[in-house]
């Protein structure tokens, strides 16, 4: 018997985006890869 395991994503802070925080599809706190980076509106302009 297989147990599967359950996806999730969090939001950390990476040097590879420029806005310097990435969405990350994780299965747990070790096996992560990153699958998009956000990005931050500057509420100023």
């Amino acid at each position: 018997m297989t147990i599967k395991r359950s996806k999730y994503y969090t939001i950390r802070r990476t040097f590879i985006c420029n806005s310097g925080y990435g969405i990350f599809e994780c299965e747990d706190e070790t096996k992560c890869a990153l699958i998009a980076c956000t990005y931050t509106r500057d509420e100023t302009t």
